[in-house]
């Protein structure tokens, strides 16, 4: 869930043409959960020609910290699809 939401906002911040890959994650598991729903929020510490960094928070129901998260992502060229 949290490299999902550091993709969706790399994919979303680079210029046509070009996509993210994640390349590394760290992730601290603080508490754990059995129902309700879940909330990442990412946010860029550093958004790069050829590398992003993203502080990634995940919460519950009750804005509890579940999961704290760092995904680095690498800038590349995007594929070319030819029929």
């Amino acid at each position: 869930m949290a490299e999902s939401a550091a993709s969706i906002g790399g994919a979303a911040s680079v210029p046509a043409g070009k996509a993210v890959v994640g390349i590394e994650l760290n992730a601290s598991h603080l508490h754990s959960v059995r129902r309700g729903t879940l909330t990442a929020v990412a946010t860029p510490l550093r958004k790069g020609r050829t590398i992003q960094v993203w502080d990634i928070a995940v919460s519950d129901d009750a804005d509890r910290l579940i999961c704290q998260a760092r995904c680095t992502l690498a800038v590349v060229d995007a594929p070319t699809v030819t029929p």
